[in-house]
């Protein structure tokens, strides 16, 4: 992989996470991040403080769906977390969830085409 390819699935994969705190926020608040935190700056594809903060509420979310508890399973591992940071796991687990997100946006992307391409 380039360089450029490199940087680009960063960006995309931060891109995808603050999608991850739109999600958690209009499903919890039912707000968006920028009607919430008007006074923070929100750049595409760079995590600010705040989001990342949010995206630990966001993984413990997840994990409690699958009837998990997000701190225990850190506590397994021997991480503890901090208010605004991430553990590495809890990095480790976003970047496997935002790189599942741009897989699958790929695939229904390449299947768009080639099913409209027969028509």
């Amino acid at each position: 992989m380039e360089e450029n390819e490199r940087k680009l699935l960063g960006i995309e994969r931060m891109a995808i996470m603050q999608g991850f705190v739109e999600l958690y926020l209009m499903q919890t608040e039912h707000k968006t991040f920028g009607e919430l935190y008007p006074d923070v700056e929100d750049k595409y594809g760079v995590l600010n403080e705040k989001q990342v903060g949010i995206l630990h509420s966001y993984l413990t979310y997840v994990y409690k769906s699958f009837g998990l508890d997000l701190n225990k399973v850190l506590q397994d591992k021997g991480e503890e977390p901090k208010e605004g940071n991430l553990t590495p796991f809890e990095k480790q687990e976003l970047n496997r969830l935002a790189d599942e997100q741009i897989v699958t946006l790929s695939m229904i992307l390449k299947r768009k085409e080639k099913l409209f391409k027969k028509q």
